[in-house]
């Protein structure tokens, strides 16, 4: 099996254990998956982009992905879109301001990295949310590291809360540290993700994102 294959195998069981975490037979309406990294480069939209293209490949489901920025290794730059950031505040009876990619079935949404979408004040985002899950089964969203607001921001929007761990080189220090932030603000993960993995992981790694 070359690594292609494996990566997609990989990314396939991703989507089938985060469905199975909605209901027995997956989604009946949108649900939002927050992917967040305790530091910056640890593959957050790299598996945000795979996991899209993954759900939209089922063909029975709509996905849309959320990101912000347009720069290096973007997601406007992985998948090859000509799309600028929403700049202004969101309406919630404003047409969604979504691109279409060139994968069926998976739409895009760029955010400014600037516009606090989701936060207090903005009284149009929980409703225009709410119609985003109405026209989509899945909704993924690439949320940064914590050393972003928004990771934590979308974190309580999002139905589940995916942790995504460079395991070259996280360490159990750099865990217990984000541990203790999301208890802090009374937050948890939900699932955690090991990227770049080839080898055994510690049971011990696992203990301190449950």
């Amino acid at each position: 099996m070359t690594s292609k294959a494996q990566f997609d195998m990989a990314i396939d069981t991703i989507r089938d254990r985060l469905l199975l975490l909605c209901n027995d037979s997956g989604p009946q309406t949108g649900v939002v998956f927050s992917l967040f990294s305790r530091v910056p480069g640890e593959g957050v939209t790299s598996l945000a982009v795979a996991l899209g293209r993954s759900v939209a490949e089922r063909n029975d489901l709509r996905a849309v992905l959320i990101s912000y920025g347009v720069g290096r290794d973007s997601l406007v730059e992985r998948l090859g879109l000509q799309v600028a950031a929403v700049t202004g505040p969101v309406s919630s009876e404003a047409p969604l301001p979504v691109v279409a990619s060139d994968i069926t079935g998976l739409d895009c949404l760029l955010l400014d990295g600037d516009l606090p979408s989701g936060y207090a004040g903005d009284e149009g985002w929980k409703s225009w949310l709410e119609r985003v899950k109405t026209t989509y089964q899945v909704v993924i969203v690439d949320a940064g590291s914590t050393r972003s607001p928004h990771a934590g921001r979308w974190s309580r929007w999002a139905d589940q809360r995916v942790l995504v761990i460079d395991s070259r080189r996280t360490t159990e220090q750099e865990l217990l540290r984000l541990r203790t932030d999301l208890d802090a603000q009374k937050q948890a993960i939900d699932v955690a993700v090991m990227n770049k993995r080839r080898f055994y992981v510690p049971q011990v790694l696992y203990r301190h994102v449950n």
